[in-house]
Order: C-alpha cells, then structure tokens, then sequence
C-alpha cells in the first residue's frame, strides 16, 4: 500500500518497556500477518546501543526489501 505521494509501510514496531524487561511488537504489512516479539532483560535503563540491537532484531522479522 502506498500513498498519493509514493511513501509506503513495511511494518509495525511498538516499544514497550515494562519494569524488568524491554519488549519490541512487529507486525508486517500483509492482511493476517502474527504479532511477533523481541525481548530484552534490563535492570532499569535499556543502553542506546542495546536498543539499537534489539530493534533491528525486530525489523529483521518483517518482510520488506532491503
């Protein structure tokens, strides 16, 4: 699905961090496609290249181009 002006989506990512523990949600763009996860356990504060790590994890689940 694109829009008027050409831009399109290849996914969902939805951040959710819980006390303990820090969780990504992808979703791809086709009709019927599973909620899928990637967690990571943290004490308090997730380190940005940690987040990093953990968020391509996840995009890597989606089936997009590269």
């Amino acid at each position: 699905m694109k829009t008027v002006r050409g831009h399109g989506v290849d996914g969902l990512l939805i951040y959710d961090h819980q006390p303990g523990k820090v969780t990504i949600y992808t979703m791809d763009k086709k009709v019927g496609s599973k909620l899928t996860t990637e967690s990571k356990e943290v004490k308090s504060k997730l380190l940005h290249s940690s987040l990093d790590k953990l968020l391509e994890d996840a995009a890597g689940k989606l089936d997009r181009p590269v």
